[in-house]
């Protein structure tokens, strides 16, 4: 056979050999696009996130302000700390969704009128405290559910509407617990007293 024929057919043997055997190359994975960023929040809802996080915060002051009296009035300081978590539970969703569309103008705070009224109330003790507490209270949550109702139909964005819709509920629920609560009497808290015939602080010989 002639030499150049069979190295002809030798070469084109093993590209044909190679071309069956070949390994196809990997699929390049494409990354999913990027999700658009959220849109800034409409006028008229960063009028409500400004104002109603201010009601939410006096609410959650005032619970506070209750939790405190542990020793004067347990009963009231169980009641405020149960409204606390309510509060807390609604606020913490909210201020996400705010910083979800980087509007930072929410009140983290009470106004200057605000926190008097709340410093006053907390040097009251036993039934002035529970008059001054349930006045606030109740006042503070009617007004916001006065307008969130007001504001509701309003709201453009989807979870901003569906956190206001819990904040109404909170503020009912609340007004119907704070008033069911304002008619119990105040029975003053029994302080502990030191055993018979031994001062405070005397020492055991």
């Amino acid at each position: 056979m002639n030499i150049t024929i069979l190295l002809f057919a030798l070469t084109f043997g093993c590209f044909s050999l190679h071309a069956q055997t070949a390994v196809p190359a990997a699929a390049v994975p494409v990354a999913p696009p990027a999700p658009s960023p959220l849109k800034p929040l409409a006028g008229g809802d960063q009028n409500f996130a400004r104002i109603v996080s201010g009601t939410l915060q006096h609410q959650i002051q005032i619970a506070l302000a209750g939790k405190r009296e542990k020793r004067e009035d347990p009963d009231i300081s169980d009641f405020s700390n149960k409204l606390l978590k309510g509060a807390t539970s609604i606020w913490t969703p909210f201020v996400d969704i705010c910083q979800k569309h980087k509007f930072n103008s929410i009140a983290i705070d009470v106004s200057k009128n605000q926190r008097d009224a709340i410093v006053k109330m907390s040097k009251l003790k036993g039934a002035g405290f529970r008059a001054d507490y349930f006045k606030l209270s109740i006042t503070e949550a009617r007004r916001g559910i006065l307008f969130i109702e007001s504001s509701l139909p309003k709201i453009e964005d989807a979870e901003l509407k569906k956190s206001a819709g819990d904040m109404l509920a909170f503020f009912k629920n609340s007004v119907s617990a704070l008033e069911t609560k304002s008619k119990e009497p105040f029975t003053p808290s029994a302080q502990p007293k030191a055993a018979p015939g031994k001062k405070r602080g005397a020492q055991n010989p």
